[in-house]
C-alpha cells in the first residue's frame, strides 16, 4: 500500500499492488516510496495520478459468491456456456410435460436493476426447458432457472417448491458499452492463456458495483468495507452462491489500463505460465485470478465518483458455479426467529459429495483510516472481522437434504455444498445468512446509477 503522503498527496508516479488477503502470504516491500503487495510491479506514469490495485486471493478457502448465482454475457456474444442441461439428474424434467397447472403456479417478473422497469425480450429456462409465459407450473423440488435479456447480465438461480416464493421479481444488471468491451478483453486474456471464456453474471455484477461505488462514496480503498464485511460475506449477503475472486483498482485512466496492470504480473512468474500459479500465486495474484480455468462467471464495475480520492474505481469478480439454491427460502438478513428448510443441489454434470454448515461472528465496523492503512485486515481490523468461516459441521454424507439453520444475531450462518468437482470448502456453493443483522451492503440502489461509466 502506498504511504500516506504519496496516496493522499498524489505526488508519486506509481502503481500500487496489494496481494493475497491471507496475511501469511503477504510480502510487503518498499521501493521508490511505494509499498507493494505480492512482489507486485512498478509502472511509472509521469502524467497520470497514481493507480491503486488490490486483489482478493480466494485460495482454497476464501470465496465470494452471489446468492443469484448468475452467469452470462451482456448479449451472449462471448461464447456463453449454459449451465442448465436438460439431462441434469437433479431436475424433475418430466414435470415440464404436464400442461394443466396441477402442481404449483409460479409468477415471475424481470426488471432493470436501477429503474425497476420491466425488461422486454426476456428469455428463460427452467430445468433446461423454456417454461413459456409466466405464470408457469412447477412440481416439488429445486429447479434451476436461467434468465437472459439483451443488454443485461444473465441471472442463474433456483426455485424451491415447497418453500420458495411463488411470486418473485428478478433484477437484471444492465451492461454498459465499457463493461461489454472489458468482458471481451478479459476473455481475450483468458483465451491467450489457455482458459475458456467467462460470462457476465448479475449477482457478481451487483457485488462488484456496490463495492466500487462504496469505495468512492466513503473514500477508502480496501477489500473489507466500513461495515466490517469481507468480500466473501459481502457477496454472500448480497445473494451469491459462487466461489469467487476479487481484483480491484482505483485511479486507473481506463479499464484497459487496470486490466493491463493485472495481467502484467505474469512476468513475475518463474516460467511466465498459468501453470506457475499453483505454487507461486503470491507473485502474480491478479493475473492468476483472471486466467484460472475453473471460472465460469464474471462481474465487472467501473464507477466514477466525482470528488472522491481516486475518482474512478474498478472491481472485477470472477466466480465458479457449482450448485444452486433458492434465495427466497431464507432471506439473506432474516429474523432470528426465522425457520425454513433450505436445499442446495449440485450444478449440471456434478454429483453430491456432502453438505455442511459453518458460522462466523458478525463483523464489527472498521474505521476508514484503518481500512486505508490495512486493506487486507491483516493486523489492524477488529478481532471479529474475518475473511471467511473456519471449520464445518457436515449435514449429510450421502445425499442432498434440507437444512434448517439455527439463526442468531451474533453469528453469520453459512450452508455449503461440495461436489465431485470441487470437494473442499473454498470452491463449493455457499449460502450466507445473518440472523438479526441490521446492515446490508447493497445500500445505494437506483441513486448510484449516476456513477455508471457509459
Amino acid at each position: 500500500m502506498v504511504s500516506a503522503g504519496i496516496r493522499r498527496g498524489r505526488t508519486a508516479e506509481s502503481l500500487d499492488l496489494r496481494g493475497d488477503p491471507d496475511a501469511s502470504h503477504m510480502k510487503h516491500r518498499y521501493r521508490d516510496g511505494l509499498r507493494l503487495g505480492h512482489q507486485g510491479m512498478n509502472t511509472p506514469s509521469r502524467h497520470v495520478r497514481p493507480v491503486l490495485l488490490l486483489l482478493l486471493a480466494a485460495c482454497s478457502s476464501a470465496s465470494s459468491r452471489n446468492l443469484f448465482g448468475d452467469d452470462a454475457s451482456a448479449n451472449d456474444s462471448s461464447g456463453a456456456v449454459d449451465h442448465l442441461d436438460a439431462g441434469d439428474a437433479h431436475r424433475a424434467s418430466s414435470e415440464r410435460e404436464a400442461s394443466p397447472c396441477d402442481d404449483t403456479s409460479v409468477d415471475l417478473s424481470v426488471v432493470d436493476y436501477f429503474t425497476g422497469h420491466p425488461i422486454a425480450g426476456v428469455t428463460s429456462a427452467i430445468d433446461g426447458f423454456s417454461p413459456g409465459t409466466s405464470p408457469f407450473c412447477l412440481g416439488p423440488g429445486v429447479h434451476p432457472i436461467r434468465i437472459q435479456a439483451s443488454g443485461y447480465a444473465a441471472y442463474n438461480g433456483a426455485i424451491q417448491l415447497p418453500g420458495g416464493a411463488t411470486s418473485r421479481t428478478v433484477r437484471l444488471f444492465p451492461v454498459t458499452s465499457s463493461v461489454a468491451a472489458w468482458v471481451a478483453l478479459v476473455n481475450s486474456d483468458r483465451q491467450s492463456n489457455g482458459a475458456p471464456a467467462v460470462q457476465l453474471d448479475t449477482g457478481l455484477m451487483i457485488a462488484a458495483w456496490d463495492h466500487a461505488v462504496d469505495m468512492g462514496v466513503q473514500g477508502y480503498f480496501a477489500h473489507f468495507d466500513p461495515h466490517g464485511f469481507s468480500p466473501t460475506t459481502r457477496s454472500l449477503l448480497l445473494g451469491s452462491m459462487m466461489a469467487g475472486w476479487e481484483n480491484i483498482a482505483a485511479g486507473a485512466p481506463s479499464y484497459e489500463a487496470a486490466e493491463a496492470a493485472f495481467m502484467s504480473e505474469k512476468t513475475n512468474l518463474p516460467n511466465q505460465s498459468p501453470s506457475d500459479c499453483a505454487k507461486n500465486y503470491g507473485l502474480a495474484g491478479h493475473y492468476c485470478d483472471i486466467v484460472a480455468t475453473s471460472h465460469t462467471s464474471l462481474g465487472l464495475a467501473i464507477a466514477s465518483v466525482p470528488g472522491s480520492p481516486w475518482t474512478t474505481y474498478y472491481d472485477q469478480e470472477l466466480g465458479d458455479l457449482y450448485g444452486y439454491f433458492d434465495t427466497t427460502v431464507i432471506r439473506p438478513e432474516p429474523l432470528v426467529t426465522a425457520s425454513a428448510s433450505l436445499t442446495l443441489v449440485p450444478a449440471t454434470g456434478e454429483t453430491f459429495v456432502y453438505e455442511y454448515a459453518q458460522t462466523m461472528p458478525a463483523p464489527l465496523p472498521i474505521a476508514i483510516a484503518t481500512l486505508n492503512a490495512d486493506p487486507e485486515c491483516s493486523s489492524m481490523c477488529p478481532p471479529g472481522d474475518a475473511w471467511y468461516p473456519m471449520g464445518n459441521t457436515p449435514i449429510s454424507y450421502t445425499g442432498v437434504k434440507p437444512y434448517t439453520p439455527m439463526l442468531t444475531a451474533s453469528d453469520i450462518t453459512f450452508v455449503g455444498l461440495t461436489t465431485n468437482v470441487k470437494t473442499f470448502f473454498g470452491d463449493s456453493a455457499l449460502a450466507g445468512f445473518w440472523g438479526g443483522g441490521t446492515v446490508m451492503p447493497d445500500s445505494y440502489g437506483a441513486a448510484s446509477k449516476a456513477y455508471l461509466v457509459p
